[in-house]
């Protein structure tokens, strides 16, 4: 999908409040300029064009928390010498997480637009086996194998009139 001015637009101020929109230098009023602009850019977007963008910000917030747990870790993690890595919390939309747990409870299969690091953004059928939150497994039928699938990376979900049956061995070849 190309991107219009207007979506570019929305991005930024979604960004804007999002990620910056709980500081403590704000006040009401600026707060309420923000909210306002972001709904005008809104109204003039669809709904596909609105949940890419939702993607986008997701996924914008969550490289930049990981950019600043990075420059912790770097900056003061071995003085602390924990050992560890960190990580920040994966952060998806509620509405995917409740759609696929139902496919799984109803054994429908889902269609999906995901985001992967290896094929980019595809349209999938997937017939959903399991949540591990912040994953879902499932038979792939673009693979046509059972995939793990991050929720973050689903940029639009619905389910599909297809009823699926689960194989009793799915997971045994994880």
């Amino acid at each position: 999908m190309k991107w219009s001015k207007t979506m570019y637009r929305y991005f930024a101020f979604r960004i804007l409040d999002e990620v910056f929109g709980n500081s403590d230098s704000w006040n009401n009023e600026e707060a309420q300029i923000i909210k306002n602009v972001v709904k005008k850019y809104q109204s003039r977007l669809n709904r596909n064009q609105i949940n890419l963008i939702k993607f986008r910000v997701r996924k914008t917030k969550s490289n930049y928390k990981a950019n600043l747990l990075n420059t912790f870790e770097n900056m003061y993690w071995k003085e602390i010498d924990r050992g560890d890595t960190l990580y920040p919390p994966v952060e998806f939309d509620n509405k995917t997480y409740e759609l696929w747990t139902k496919a799984v409870r109803l054994r429908k299969s889902v269609k999906m637009l995901y985001e992967s690091t290896t094929s980019g953004m595809t349209t999938r059928i997937v017939d959903p086996y399991k949540t591990e939150t912040p994953y879902g497994r499932g038979f792939c039928h673009t693979r046509k194998e059972t995939r793990k699938f991050r929720f973050d990376r689903i940029i639009e979900i619905s389910l599909t009139d297809n009823k699926f049956i689960k194989p009793k061995n799915w997971d045994k070849n994880k």
